[in-house]
């Protein structure tokens, strides 16, 4: 349809083909790439089958199944944010199963078989981020035991070994003390491992350690005879990640921001460091472990939230298949240390996840703003020096799912860099983006602020259905990247420490009043909208002096910090000595960044929607807010999801979500939508002024 021939309806209530059913089956979620051989893995989280997790491969010969029984589910929920939920040995899947939490060994043909002993209660005992030996006789791992369900003194993690066929219900215990340990990896030979470490109160992103360990086999089973500090750790705060061994020589690869970037280091034999195309000037040689092989102010690496991330990939030649991003676009490339190059691969994926070697070819999850998450293969110069800018084609294993949408629907964000007198604020910003409907020439269209979760964390460049949802329907989008995220080093990453719904609180709104000025939204119909830690933001920012939002929607969101200090689970239950500072000394800090005790402030309608089985935000937190509104006479709508936890997974729920939402903006910002689902019932509400 021609732009001029376009009908000219009011924001906000433009009709879309993106109706939340479409939205949530859409949503399928693609992680967690493993290469086995010349097969290819991957894991898909599946809304439409109630959020259950397949394991899916795809032959040499192009051929793709599901692998998972449909009564398992693979997830795994060591930190509560998994992460690393199976392994391949052979022809043979190792799962951790969302049941039960034992890991189940399946060959191919057979059923699934338990090989960890069942715990004494249920969920007790978890398994991640494993790798087998060269022997195929034992899984390394990492092991959760939680001695009182919840509790967070009582949860231990240590790195042990699985008979990789449960003989005799034995476990070993590897590597033991620190308060977590993540990615033991070992070497080709199997005789070294790696492991990374770190102690309360830093978070995998403030600080670890990087640590090698010679390996030997008792009668026990595996054990580490004499380890060594690689980097990191003694008092360092310098976050080391995704220790990758060569698989043509002695040396580990590393991820370390102790130049301020997540860059690539190297220990082992001594080797020239190579030219960094990404600043266009050669390194000068330095000792060994006091150089990165790539320094640049790009990320080479992404904050842990899970376990299992891969963005190194050691190559069969020497060379590193690796993923960076910069000015919040990703990149994939190939890094080769010794001849000092780093060659880009395919441009056009400009959202990457997993990097794992297939052979000499590079395989990753990739998208792009227009198109959803897919699992691709690379082709890779034929060999160092080729004189060829990248590969020599994509090929598209498993591709991103097909909406049935035609062009013109999917949003294209715009970079946004606003200067404050903090600094700069990133983020990202879609227009309302219609192929079918045209606005008014004169009107704005409503703005809808999402404050990501994290806080250590980004809002994403990749196409979402969900996204699409508001703007097909005449909204704005506004993802801040404010102070505290990822992706713009370790200085802006540490600058939300003690600032904690403050600084990104300002940084929101400096992001709105930007917009508005710039007449890219309607300055009187601007939201915001934040999950998990995001959802403390939006309601900070409603309770702020400076009244800019109409509306806000809190997705599980941290509504009273001291509370969740106390009843969090273990890997973040001590974070906010970062965030905000320790307890019992900023308790004033706490209460006063909480929604929850800043009810005279708030001046806006709310939107609270929980899920009912939580156990990083309890639901406890929304019924208190839910009943402290009503008993001041608040607008608010409260609704429970049931059966769910932290984030949506179940199709009727992403759905219905969509639903409330879109009826709650509708009345709080006189809108009327061209599409009404179930409508919410705000108490206390008496209409917009």
């Amino acid at each position: 349809m021609a732009a001029q021939s376009r009908p000219v309806l009011p924001y906000g209530a433009w009709p879309s083909p993106i109706g939340p059913d479409m939205a949530a089956g859409g949503g399928t979620r693609i992680s967690d790439l493993v290469v086995s051989g010349t097969t290819v893995w991957w894991l898909e989280s599946r809304p439409s089958e109630a959020g259950r997790v397949v394991a899916v491969r795809r032959r040499e010969d192009g051929t793709v199944a599901d692998v998972t029984p449909r009564e398992f589910s693979v997830r795994t929920l060591v930190h509560q944010y998994g992460g690393g939920a199976y392994l391949v040995d052979g022809e043979a899947v190792v799962f951790s199963n969302q049941a039960d939490q034992r890991l189940w060994r399946q060959e191919p043909g057979r059923d699934p078989a338990p090989i960890t002993p069942e715990p004494d209660s249920l969920r007790s005992v978890r398994y991640a981020d494993g790798c087998v030996t060269p022997d195929r006789r034992w899984i390394v791992c990492v092991r959760e035991t939680h001695m009182s369900s919840g509790v967070a003194k009582g949860v231990t993690n240590q790195i042990v070994a699985v008979p990789s066929d449960g003989r005799g219900e034995q476990v070993a215990i590897v590597v033991s003390g620190p308060d977590f340990v993540a990615a033991p990896r070992l070497s080709p030979d199997g005789r070294r491992l790696a492991w990374l470490s770190w102690d309360h109160p830093d978070m995998p992103w403030d600080a670890t350690a990087l640590w090698v360990g010679t390996l030997s086999v008792g009668a026990d089973g595996p054990q580490v005879d004499s380890a060594e500090l690689v980097a990191g750790g003694a008092g360092r705060q310098e976050s080391v990640l995704q220790p990758t061994w060569s698989l043509t020589s002695g040396d580990l690869y590393f991820v370390s921001d102790r130049t301020g970037w997540w860059n690539v280091w190297r220990w082992g034999d001594s080797a020239p460091l190579v030219e960094a195309p990404l600043v266009g000037a050669p390194l000068v040689e330095a000792p060994l472990v006091e150089a990165p092989l790539v320094e640049a102010p790009a990320e080479m690496a992404r904050p842990p939230w899970a376990l299992g991330l891969s963005d190194l990939a050691a190559m069969p030649d020497g060379r590193l298949g690796c993923r960076w991003s910069r000015a919040g676009s990703d990149h994939l490339g190939l890094l080769d240390p010794d001849a000092g190059r780093l060659e880009a691969l395919a441009p056009d994926l400009t959202v990457l996840g997993d990097v794992r070697a297939l052979g000499d070819r590079v395989a990753c999850l990739a998208g792009s703003a227009t198109s959803g998450t897919a699992v691709v293969v690379v082709d890779p110069p034929v060999s160092p020096g080729a004189g060829r800018s990248g590969g020599s084609g994509v090929e598209v294993v498993r591709p991103a799912d097909d909406l049935g949408l035609g062009p013109g629907w999917a949003p294209v964000p715009q970079a946004l860099e606003v200067p404050t007198s903090a600094g700069t604020v990133h983020g990202l910003y879609w227009p309302p983006t219609n192929p079918e409907v045209a606005g008014h020439a004169d009107d704005r269209p409503p703005l809808l602020v999402i404050c990501h979760g994290g806080p250590t964390g980004a809002t994403s460049a990749a196409f979402d259905v969900r996204l699409a949802y508001w703007t097909s329907r005449g909204f704005a989008v506004a993802g801040v990247n404010y102070r505290g995220s990822t992706g713009y080093g370790r200085e802006y990453r540490q600058a939300l420490n003690g600032q904690w719904g403050i600084a990104d609180v300002e940084d929101c709104q400096a992001i709105a009043t930007y917009l508005a000025d710039a007449a890219l939204a309607d300055r009187d119909r601007m939201v915001v909208r934040g999950a998990s830690a995001g959802g403390l933001t939006a309601l900070c920012a409603l309770a702020a002096g400076k009244v800019i939002f109409a509306a806000g929607v809190s997705h599980y969101g941290v509504l009273d910090l001291e509370t969740l200090a106390g009843d969090t689970h273990k890997f973040e239950s001590r974070y906010l000595d970062r965030l905000v500072g320790t307890l019992p000394e900023k308790r004033a800090a706490y209460v006063e960044r909480s929604p929850l005790w800043r009810l005279d402030q708030l001046h806006a309608p709310v939107l609270l929607l929980q899920g009912s089985e939580d156990p990083i935000v309890p639901s406890a937190q929304a019924e208190r807010m839910a009943e402290a509104l009503r008993e001041k006479g608040a607008p608010f709508v409260h609704v429970v999801f049931d059966g769910e936890g932290h984030g949506w997974r179940q199709g009727q729920t992403i759905s219905r979500a969509l639903e409330l939402e879109l009826s709650f903006y509708a009345q709080t910002l006189g809108l009327e939508p061209a599409d009404q689902g179930e409508q919410v019932q705000l108490e206390n509400w008496l209409g917009r002024s």
